[in-house]
């Protein structure tokens, strides 16, 4: 499972959103946004960023070694 969450600032609540709001609000108001991943058992083995443009370089060319 994929958690996206946005941060506007660091002293802001991050809030859970899904990963086109992320973008958006990140274009709008710059701040701070990531995936977290977790596995079956609810524990989270990694957290990737999000950033403006083709995400896919960063988050998919990662090789999991957990069954999701």
């Amino acid at each position: 499972m994929r958690l996206h969450y946005y941060k506007k600032d660091e002293m802001s609540e991050s809030d859970c959103v899904s990963i086109r709001e992320a973008k958006k609000l990140l274009k709008e108001n710059g701040g701070y946004a990531w995936t977290e991943h977790y596995d079956r058992d609810g524990g989270m083995f990694e957290s990737t960023p999000i950033v403006l443009g083709n995400n896919s370089k960063i988050a998919y060319n990662v090789t999991y070694n957990r069954h999701l």
